[in-house]
């Protein structure tokens, strides 16, 4: 049987010299290097969140859906969107100046009130509340109507049938005071209301779908139509 044997060798050949001993004691971190690392981990951590914040507040803010994007005409010369409960008591004051300066807005002003109150009805309680605080107020481009036709938008909060039998309630004070007729464009009736004194002046209004127009110019209401009924 064989037998290996290992010879121990306590010789000091193969030991290593003083000299070329690494004392890794001097790699160690100070203590100003560890407060320098703690430093910028804490910075890196805060960017990461910023980025991480940022992010989602910009895919928050491209993924939600803006009122009205959809039906904003491509050549609207300006267009803005309202909050009707805010603006109309800051206007209430220019409203009155302007009644105060031009007649003819005065009369209109004047029935429209009336007839809301033959009808028994409160602007901001039984109108305005049909809708959503937010509207679109577009400005257009001359046509053959008009020199600046405009459109404002309502979006309907209430069941269609209760803002018919207000605007019926309505209408029909306002028949008394006013020429209304009406006529039908792609299935939709289409309003048309103006002074019995001075035609010139004529606005346009009609609910589709969930959208309630009021406009100064037939063909640009007409164009509004097409737009939510192919929307």
């Amino acid at each position: 049987m064989s037998q290996i044997i290992i010879k121990k060798n306590n010789s000091s050949d193969h030991q290593v010299s003083e000299d070329s001993k690494l004392d890794l004691r001097n790699n160690q971190p100070t203590e100003r290097q560890k407060q320098f690392s703690k430093k910028w981990l804490y910075i890196s951590a805060f960017l990461f969140l910023v980025v991480i914040y940022l992010g989602v507040n910009y895919w928050f803010s491209v993924s939600q859906e803006k009122p009205f994007n959809d039906l904003i005409p491509k050549n609207a010369v300006v267009y803005s969107i309202v909050n009707q409960t805010e603006l109309y008591p800051q206007i209430s004051h220019f409203n009155q100046v302007i009644q105060g300066n031009n007649l003819f807005i005065q009369e209109i002003i004047s029935k429209i009130n009336g007839s809301l109150n033959q009808a028994g009805l409160s602007f901001s309680s039984d109108v305005q509340s049909l809708f959503k605080n937010q509207s679109a107020f577009i400005i257009l481009p001359a046509n053959s109507e008009v020199s600046l036709p405009f459109l404002v938008i309502l979006e309907r909060k209430e069941e269609l049938a209760k803002v018919s039998q207000i605007l019926n309630s309505i209408e029909s004070e306002l028949n008394k005071e006013f020429n209304l007729y009406n006529q039908d464009y792609r299935q939709i009736k289409i309003t048309k209301i103006s002074p019995l004194s001075n035609s010139y002046y004529n606005y346009f209004y009609a609910q589709i779908e969930r959208y309630f127009v009021i406009s100064n110019s037939q063909e640009s209401l007409e164009k509004m139509v097409d737009s939510i009924i192919n929307i």
